[in-house]
């Protein structure tokens, strides 16, 4: 059984995308208690996208785990994800 997921809030701001393996993504929002959207990143992206464009000064971070430190936030891919956030796109 999967576990259930949470709606977006658009109180929260600041938002947690985690890679857990090649292929697997979860996405949280600050108080972490639930995920918004979990699975490969074709089915994640678009939470990301909704977190975006509904979310007024949303902030996404991308995090990676690195094999001596732990859980490291992934700086180029939050570059990434706020050149492609659809309102910065003309």
């Amino acid at each position: 059984m999967l576990p259930a997921k949470k709606q977006i809030d658009v109180k929260q701001k600041i938002y947690h995308l985690f890679k857990t393996s090649t292929t697997y993504y979860i996405l949280f929002d600050d108080l972490m208690d639930l995920p918004i959207q979990f699975g490969s990143l074709n089915t994640v992206l678009p939470a990301v996208r909704s977190v975006q464009k509904s979310v007024q000064d949303s902030l996404i971070n991308w995090y990676e785990r690195d094999p001596k430190l732990g859980w490291k936030r992934n700086d180029s891919r939050n570059i990434w994800l706020d050149k492609t956030n659809p309102k910065n796109q003309s």
